[in-house]
Order: structure tokens, then sequence, then C-alpha cells
């Protein structure tokens, strides 16, 4: 069949007509590859989701065994303490039996913290070294105009790389430190120490 222009019979289609079987094979391949993409996505997020759940309740464990150390050890358990900055540079080492056990008895007040975004206004590393050769490493923060009060991270550093295990806070330990001259003097308004 030809098209009559004059007569407007049989006029082409609009749209080529292909075979028919191959236009509904490739929707079938398309929806079959959107179908997998969709459950593959959603086996992911659920996977991810579990693997969230489980390094949230070990570093909840991580962090209860922490606090429970700090405040259970004795000044015979540790050999020294090791105050550092940031960088690594030295700050302090305390290794004589008064100073480890006044730092022993502050840190039995410490209590589990759970921060909200804070903004710390000073970081020390604290290290303390075990009689039995095993360490604990801690950063130590403080956070003006929240009172007299560290907030600690529990850390394992591998290299330049830092995982955190848990927080905790401590009055007794913020005295202690301001004691032994280890803490900034926080600056007011008119940049006058506080």
């Amino acid at each position: 069949m030809s098209w009559d222009q004059g007569t407007m019979q049989n006029p082409p289609p609009l749209y080529p007509q292909g075979n028919n079987r191959s236009n509904n094979r490739t929707f079938i391949v398309v929806i079959c590859v959107v179908i997998f993409a969709l459950v593959a996505f959603m086996a992911l997020g659920i996977g991810g989701a579990v693997l969230a759940l489980v390094m949230s309740n070990q570093q909840a464990e991580t962090q209860k065994e922490s606090i429970d150390y700090l405040k259970s050890v004795e000044a015979s358990d540790l050999e020294m303490i090791f105050f550092s900055e940031e960088n690594g540079r030295p700050i302090r080492l305390f290794s004589d039996k008064e100073s480890i056990a006044s730092f022993v008895e502050a840190v039995h007040a410490t209590e589990a913290y759970a921060p909200n975004h804070p903004i710390y206004t000073q970081e020390i590393h604290l290290g303390l070294y075990c009689t039995k050769g095993e360490s604990l490493n801690i950063e130590i923060h403080t956070k003006h105009g929240d009172g007299e009060v560290v907030f600690m991270y529990f850390v394992q550093k591998h290299g330049a790389v830092t995982k955190y295990l848990g927080t905790a806070q401590c009055d007794d330990l913020y005295v202690w430190m301001k004691e032994q001259g280890l803490l900034e003097s926080p600056i007011n308004e008119d940049g006058q120490e506080e």
C-alpha cells in the first residue's frame, strides 16, 4: 500500500513499527536490570545498617570497659602517665608514686559522656602505661563555658589513623590536671585569664 496524499488514506505510521518481539524483550531486560539494581541497593543498605549496629555495639562495650578500668585502676597498676600535645610533642611525664596515686584517685570519678558536636578549646593526649606492659590512650579535651570538666576519647592509634572507641568525662581529672599546670586558663571577653 502506498500513501495517497490527496485522499489522506493509509498514512504512514508516525513511529517506525519494528519487530514487536524485539521491543518487548528490550522492555523486559530493562525492567529486570532495574529490579536487580533495587534489590542490590536494598541489600547493601540493610548490610550497612547491620554493620553500623555491630560497630556501635562494639564501641559501647569498649567504652564501658575503658570507663570501668579507670574507675577501678590502682596506683600499683600504673608505671607511668605521659601527657603530650596533639602533634606528639611531650608535655609531662609522671612516674612517681605520689603523682600516680593522686591521678588514680581523680580518674575514679570518670563517667560516661555522649558528645553532641562539641567545639573543644584544648586537646592533650594522655598515655597510661601499665606495669603489665599494656597501655590506654586517651585524648583529653576541654571546652570553655562547660565548667571544670575534661572530656575523654578512648583511642587506638596506628600511624596517622585514629580509631575512636568511646567517650567519658571527669570533673576530678580537670582539677588534677589544673593543679599540675597541664590546662590552659580560659580567656574572658576582656582578653584576661579567668
